[in-house]
């Protein structure tokens, strides 16, 4: 039984890395009909490194 759970793990990287807010700023960048996302990322890369290094030290403790 333990093999079984062990062989169907599975792990799903788009829902690990949309913490990191980048689903956010395209629907931000679409409702506001802009497409200047360069501007948006600058806007949002502090909370977005934030996340990203939390995954890391997660990743990290594997």
């Amino acid at each position: 039984m333990i093999d079984i759970i062990l062989q169907s793990r599975v792990y799903d990287i788009g829902y690990i890395y949309s913490s990191i807010g980048l689903p956010s700023i395209f629907n931000n960048l679409v409702s506001k009909g802009s497409t200047d996302f360069a501007s948006a990322y600058k806007n949002a890369s502090k909370k977005a490194n934030k996340a990203l290094e939390s995954i890391m030290k997660k990743y990290n403790k594997i």
